[in-house]
């Protein structure tokens, strides 16, 4: 399999409500809403954030993003008014920082350990 764009979704309930949520945490607003119910965002080169409005798996979903700098990171998002759930996160190999949306979809910053 070659695999060249990667899409990561999470439902919410109402995308109206939540979107800011998610503008805070990227940075800006969607890149594109290419239908109703959709938020966009162009990640990287390879990779797509979408937030769909879709009530009934709202507050399930699971996103990894792996940054370069994590405590850079964090910083910005607390100035956005973010808090992560997690305090200083790790496992033997990665950092991580969980931040939980309004509808409790979990959205995970990555990094990797120095030496890892």
């Amino acid at each position: 399999m070659e695999v060249k764009t990667v899409l990561a979704g999470v439902a919410v309930a109402d995308l109206e409500s939540t979107c800011g949520w998610y503008e805070r945490l990227l940075g800006r607003a969607p890149d594109e809403r290419p239908m109703d119910g959709l938020a966009q965002w162009h990640i990287s080169e390879t990779a797509l954030f979408q937030v769909l409005e879709e009530p009934e798996r709202a507050g399930k979903s699971i996103v990894g993003l792996t940054v370069a700098d994590l405590p850079r990171e964090v910083a910005v998002l607390r100035d956005r008014g973010l808090t992560p759930e997690t305090d200083d996160g790790a496992s033997d190999t990665v950092l991580f920082e969980i931040f939980i949306d309004p509808v409790g979809n979990k959205i995970g910053l990555l990094a990797k350990r120095d030496g890892a």
